[in-house]
C-alpha cells in the first residue's frame, strides 16, 4: 500500500470518527439565522436582568476623552485621525497651529464605515483615506483634493491589508488588490484601466508595498500561504521586470525603508531577537545593528538617524542610532508601557500607553533631542500600579505576568481577577489601554496578563515553543497562571481572550473547566479541523498546522475546543461573542462551539451567545461598540463571579487633555 493512499485512509478514518453535528451552522441559511435569533434572544433576556446602567455610564465617562492617532506632518501642518469624546467614530483632521479642520467625517455618512488610515501625496495637494466596510477586512480607498476640499471620483476597492502609495508625480498610486495583484492606478482614470504590475503563483500572497530608490523600484513582501515564509521582491517600474531579492525562508523579515540604493530590513534570520540589515539590489548584505538581548520590533528612518523600538521584558524601549548603526542615546518614556513610532522628515512621532494610561502622542526632534507632548489625555483616578511577577509552567519554563490593580487593593480571596491572554502568531502582548479594563481595575479587580509562549516577547524561540505541535505549551502556560493566582489566594477568576486568544480560552475551558469561575470567548478560532476552509484561515496553517495532514489533524483534534466539549461536564458560566461582519474569524466558529457547549453542559451555569452588528474582527470600531461590549463583558463577570462593583468615577474625574 503506497504512502499517499495510507495517509488518505488515516485522514478519512480520523475525520469520520468524530461527529460534526453543527456543521449546518456554517451556512448563512434561513435556519442558521433563525437559530441565531433565538439564541440571541435568550442572551438579551439574561443581560436585561443585570444591573448594568451604572457600568455603562462610567464607561461613557472613561471614553469621553479625545483620542489621537499618530500624525503625519507636511509643511508644518499635522494630519491625523481623531475621535472626540462625544463622537462615535474617528474623523480625519488637519491641524495648523491652533486651528483644527475636519477633512473626512464617517459620522456624517449614511454608510457604516470606519477610517483605517490615510496617505498624503508628496506635493501635499491630495490625501487618500481608507474605509473599513462595517468593520470588515474589506477596504475602500478614496481621495480628497486638499486645496478645493472636493472628493475625487477615484475609488479603489477589492483591497485587504494594503496601504496606498503615491509616486513622486502624484499622478499614479500603487496598491495590492485581493492580496494577490500589485496594481498601478493613474489618477482620473477608471479602475478598469489599472495596470497589473505583478501577480505571483497561487500559493503566494503579496502585501506591504513600498517605493525605494527615489521611486524607481516598488518593493513588495511575499508570503507562502501555508508556511511562515516571507520573501522580498523588487519590481522595476521603468520596465516592469521583477526580481526575487530574498526567497521566502524560515525567518521573518520586515522592510522599513531605503537609504540611497540599499533596502533597510529587520530580520531574525540566524538570530533570535532580530537585527537590522542593509541589502542592495545586487543582493549584497551588511549588518547595521546587531542582535541584542531585547527584541527589535520596529525601526524608523528619521532624517539621518535610525530610531529603534525594542521590547524588554514585554515593555517598550526607544533607542536612537546614526545611519552607520552607532548608538547615540535613548528616549525616556513615561513608564513601562507600549509605544508605536512614525516619522516625517527630521521629526519622530510616537505614542505611549499602558494598562491605565490612554494613548499619548509626542513629537521628538532627533537633532535637538527635545520632546514635545502633543496630546496627553488623562483620567483622574486612584493610584494604580502594575507589577510583573514570574511563575513556573508545566514543563518548568518561567513565565512573566503583569498584574495591574489599585495600589490600595488587598490581594486576597475576595479580589476578582480578569485573566487575559493571546499566545500566538508571534504577537507580543504588551501593556495596552481599554476602557473596560480600567473600569475593572477601578472597581476593585485585578487585570492579569501573562506573556505566554506563542508570542514573540522573548524572540523567535518563545514563538516556536507555542506553535504547531508545541501549541499545548500555550494552554499549559495560561493554566499555570490561573493556578499561581489560586496559590496566592486570589480569585474568583474570569478568563478572557480574543481571536487566537479566543482559541486559548476555549481550549483551557474544555481542558480545565473546574479551574475557572467564568469565561468570555471572543471571536475565537474554535473548530480546528475546518478553520482553513474559511476566509483567510489557510494563512494560519503556519501557526496551527494543516488539518489535511494526519499528524497535524490528530494534534489539532487533541485541543480543538469544539471537538473537546464533553457531555455532562459542569462548565463555568461562558459568554461567547462574535460579529456579523467578522470576515477573518468567521462566526461559524462561535456558533458551533456555543451549540456544542450549550447541549453538553451538565450544570446550571449560563452559556450565552452574543452577536455584534455592523462590526468586524477588530471590534470597538466606534465608541458605542466599545461601550456596549465593555458593559456586557463587565456585567457578566460581576454577576457570575459574584463580586462587588465599586463606583469610582464622577464627571470631574475625566479630563480630555
Amino acid at each position: 500500500m503506497n504512502r499517499l493512499f495510507l495517509n488518505l485512509l488515516l485522514l478519512v478514518a480520523s475525520t469520520t470518527a468524530f461527529a460534526d453535528p453543527y456543521r449546518w451552522l456554517e451556512e448563512d441559511s434561513a435556519a442558521t439565522q433563525a437559530w441565531v435569533g433565538e439564541k440571541r434572544g435568550l442572551s438579551e433576556a439574561y443581560f436585561s436582568q443585570l444591573d448594568s446602567k451604572e457600568i455603562e455610564e462610567e464607561l461613557r465617562m472613561i471614553t469621553n476623552i479625545d483620542r489621537w492617532g499618530l500624525p503625519k506632518e507636511h509643511e508644518g501642518i499635522l494630519y491625523f485621525c481623531k475621535r472626540n469624546g462625544d463622537e462615535n467614530k474617528a474623523v480625519l483632521v488637519r491641524k495648523s497651529g491652533e486651528t483644527t479642520e475636519v477633512l473626512v467625517d464617517p459620522n456624517r455618512l449614511a454608510r457604516e464605515v470606519t477610517l483605517i488610515g490615510f496617505s498624503i501625496s508628496p506635493n501635499g495637494r491630495y490625501i487618500s483615506y481608507g474605509f473599513s466596510i462595517a468593520g470588515s477586512d474589506q477596504l475602500e480607498w478614496n481621495f480628497l483634493d486638499l486645496q478645493t476640499g472636493c472628493k475625487l471620483l477615484d475609488q479603489l476597492t477589492e483591497i485587504q491589508f494594503s496601504d496606498i502609495l503615491w509616486d513622486e508625480s502624484c499622478e499614479t498610486v500603487y496598491y495590492v488588490k485581493n492580496c494577490a495583484q500589485v496594481m498601478a492606478h493613474k489618477m482620473g482614470t477608471p479602475n478598469s484601466t489599472d495596470t497589473l504590475l505583478y501577480q505571483p503563483n497561487e500559493d503566494i500572497v503579496v502585501y506591504r508595498p513600498q517605493l525605494i530608490s527615489n521611486g524607481r523600484y516598488l518593493l513588495v513582501e511575499e508570503r507562502r500561504q501555508v508556511a511562515m515564509q516571507v520573501g522580498i521582491r523588487l519590481i522595476d517600474l521603468t520596465n516592469l521586470q521583477s526580481v526575487e531579492l530574498i526567497a521566502p525562508g524560515e525567518f521573518d523579515i520586515f522592510p522599513i525603508g531605503s537609504l540611497e540604493d540599499e533596502i533597510i530590513l529587520i530580520t531574525d534570520e540566524n538570530c533570535c531577537m532580530g537585527k537590522l540589515i542593509a541589502l542592495d539590489t545586487q543582493k549584497n548584505q551588511r549588518t547595521l545593528i546587531e542582535e541584542t538581548g531585547d527584541l527589535l520590533q520596529e525601526v524608523e528612518i528619521v532624517g539621518d538617524k535610525l530610531v529603534c523600538s525594542y521590547l524588554s521584558n514585554a515593555c517598550a524601549a526607544l533607542k536612537i542610532f546614526d545611519l552607520s548603526g552607532q548608538y547615540l542615546y535613548s528616549l525616556r518614556l513615561p513608564n513601562k508601557g507600549t509605544v508605536a513610532i512614525d516619522s516625517s522628515g527630521e521629526t519622530l512621532f510616537y505614542s505611549y500607553t499602558d494598562f491605565y494610561t490612554p494613548t499619548q502622542i509626542y513629537r521628538h526632534d532627533v537633532n535637538t533631542r527635545k520632546t514635545e507632548p502633543l496630546h496627553t489625555p488623562f483620567l483622574n483616578t486612584p493610584e494604580i500600579v502594575t507589577e510583573q511577577v514570574w511563575y513556573t509552567s508545566k514543563d518548568g519554563t518561567r513565565i512573566p505576568m503583569f498584574l495591574t490593580h489599585r495600589k490600595d487593593l488587598p490581594l486576597d480571596e475576595n479580589t476578582p481577577v480578569m485573566l487575559f491572554g493571546y499566545g500566538g502568531f508571534g504577537y507580543a502582548i504588551t501593556p495596552f489601554f481599554h476602557s473596560y479594563q480600567l473600569r475593572w481595575i477601578q472597581g476593585g479587580g485585578v487585570f492579569a496578563v501573562p506573556n505566554i509562549r506563542g508570542g514573540k516577547e522573548y524572540g523567535i524561540a518563545w514563538y516556536d515553543d507555542g506553535k504547531l505541535h508545541n501549541k499545548q505549551n500555550v494552554f499549559d502556560d495560561f493554566i499555570a497562571a490561573a493556578e499561581w493566582l489560586r496559590e496566592k489566594k486570589m480569585g474568583p477568576i474570569g478568563i478572557f481572550g480574543t481571536s487566537n486568544g479566543g482559541l486559548l480560552t476555549g481550549a483551557v475551558l474544555t481542558q480545565r473547566p473546574e479551574l475557572f469561575d467564568a469565561a468570555v470567548v471572543n471571536k475565537g478560532v474554535l473548530d480546528m479541523l475546518r478553520f482553513h476552509l474559511f476566509s483567510i484561515g489557510r494563512f494560519w496553517i503556519c501557526d496551527y498546522g494543516n488539518p489535511e495532514i494526519p499528524e497535524d489533524h490528530d494534534y489539532l483534534l487533541s485541543y480543538s475546543p469544539y471537538h473537546n466539549v464533553r457531555k455532562g461536564v459542569d462548565y463555568p458560566p461562558t459568554l461567547i461573542n462574535t460579529a456579523d461582519h467578522d470576515d477573518r474569524v468567521v462566526p461559524m466558529h462561535s456558533f458551533k462551539f456555543f451549540a456544542a457547549l450549550e447541549e453538553a453542559n451538565g450544570g446550571i451555569s449560563p452559556i450565552l451567545l452574543r452577536l455584534e452588528e455592523s462590526c468586524g474582527h477588530g471590534g470597538s470600531d466606534s465608541r458605542e461598540q466599545e461601550v456596549t461590549f465593555g458593559r456586557d463583558l463587565l456585567s457578566f463577570f460581576y454577576s457570575e463571579l459574584d463580586c462587588k462593583k465599586e463606583t469610582i468615577f464622577s464627571e470631574t474625574a475625566v479630563s480630555k487633555e
